[in-house]
């Protein structure tokens, strides 16, 4: 701060004012940084960052993320083998299908559109994951003997489509049409579902389930059983 001094007044003269500047005093640990050099600072402090925060993001996060989303079926529930029948009435078993991992999902045949919507997500997971080169196939159990809608064929495509009565779908699924029905269960390779994760599902939680399915058909067959 600049402190004024009075100069002495001489006969016939007025009175003046002189200004005099107090020294800067700078604390040495407060010595600025040029502009450029704090980019650089800033620059190397986010690199030293940049893998924690990576590894919070990847590891950390996401896992506890999915883990919340999917449920594991601990122990893994053998599927059964018993007598169904396809779209076109003829016989077909579970077991009749070659070992790969499955998305299964449960609707009437008269599928409404909440029923649509999770036929839409099991086929766009499963197209999802052959990007990736990571096959999964699709099975839709029918809860009832009525025909299929034309309109629905197009999302059966590539799918194993099998009629099941409500008893059956609880023997297989383990749970009652109605809840079954508004879930995607996960089967192995070894004929064992592993996994259940909602049917309902919003563009972000199709990214998070396919992450899921991602990790779980990355595993040894054995882990995915807990044997």
């Amino acid at each position: 701060m600049d402190q004024p001094s009075t100069t002495p007044a001489t006969p016939g003269k007025p009175l003046t004012l002189a200004v005099h500047t107090l020294p800067d005093v700078v604390h040495p640990d407060f010595v600025d940084v040029p502009p450029s050099g704090r980019a650089k600072l800033l620059a190397v402090l986010f690199a030293c960052l940049l893998p924690v925060l990576l590894y919070f993001v990847v590891i950390v996060a996401r896992p506890l993320e999915h883990s919340s989303f999917s449920t594991l079926i601990e122990p893994a529930r053998v599927m059964p083998s018993i007598a169904l029948t396809d779209i076109a009435g003829q016989p077909a078993t579970l077991s009749a299908a070659k070992p790969a991992w499955r998305l299964i999902g449960v609707g009437p045949s008269q599928c409404e559109d909440r029923c649509v919507k999770h036929l839409f997500i099991q086929r766009q997971l499963r197209e999802m994951l052959l990007k990736k080169n990571m096959p999964i196939e699709r099975l839709w159990l029918l809860t009832d003997a009525g025909p299929v809608p034309d309109q629905l064929q197009p999302l059966l495509k590539n799918t194993q489509t099998l009629r099941a009565t409500p008893a059956q779908v609880t023997e297989i699924l383990g749970v009652a049409p109605e809840q079954a029905a508004s879930q995607l269960f996960v089967q192995d390779p070894q004929g064992k579902l592993v996994m259940t994760m909602p049917a309902d599902q919003d563009s972000a939680q199709v990214r998070t389930a396919m992450w899921t399915l991602q990790k779980k058909l990355t595993q040894p067959t054995s882990a995915s059983t807990g044997h």
